[in-house]
């Protein structure tokens, strides 16, 4: 029986690995964060592409839980033109244009579901108006619902590239080491990212925003 039209789609949209070691290769620095060393750099491979990146800042995403803020993962943002990049609340997003690629590693502090976090991208999605029925955002988020639980401990992994052909692709990596690819129209980059740097109803993720941007003392 043929696939119908809409699992099709979402089908062809996936491209998954687990033979990757890692998307990402860092080399640590002597910050740490909640006990995490915050990288300086990295190497970021997604196929037979290559990009070096720069670490912009790191900052801790808390989640706020009546009156306790309880940890969740110590986020670093790495661009391969760091001199480039905007580290203001206004211009963050926007500046991705000028990057080729960018990623945001995660390293979670605490055993967090894949429903928990794809939900909490979701509503990041949201609130940044971005078009949750394309099949490209619905990719994106089904391959962090379905990529298992982000155990404390575990980095996971959001590439952004801009190709040669005018597309974009995001790729997600789970903790433990299995790598969705998702190409998309351009813009596709910056609606994944606008979860950390676009607008932000959240007390936790505009902490760790303003942390990766230097705007907090």
């Amino acid at each position: 029986m043929p696939l119908m039209p809409n699992l099709a789609c979402l089908i062809a949209l996936l491209t998954s690995s687990a033979a990757f070691a890692g998307v990402l290769t860092v080399t640590p620095g002597t910050k740490e964060i909640e006990k995490v060393r915050v990288s300086t750099e990295a190497k970021a491979k997604v196929a037979n592409r290559v990009y070096s990146l720069k670490l912009v800042g790191a900052g801790l995403r808390y989640k706020k839980i009546a009156l306790f803020k309880a940890d969740v993962y110590v986020g670093e943002l790495l661009v391969d033109a760091p001199e480039t990049f905007a580290k203001t609340e206004a211009g963050a997003l926007a500046s991705l244009a000028n990057q080729k690629a960018a990623a945001i590693r995660m390293t979670f502090l605490r055993d967090v579901e894949g429903e928990k976090v794809s939900g909490s991208f979701k509503d990041g999605l949201e609130e940044n108006k971005a078009p949750l029925d394309s099949e490209n955002v619905k990719a994106f988020l089904e391959a962090v619902r379905t990529g298992g639980e982000s155990r404390k401990g575990s980095t996971l992994v959001v590439i952004g590239e801009k190709l040669s052909n005018g597309k974009e692709a995001v790729s997600w990596e789970t903790g433990s080491g299995k790598v969705t690819t998702i190409t998309g129209d351009a813009g596709f980059m910056n609606t994944i990212f606008s979860i950390w740097l676009g607008k932000i109803d959240d007390s936790g993720l505009e902490n760790l925003r303003d942390e990766i941007l230097g705007l907090k003392n």
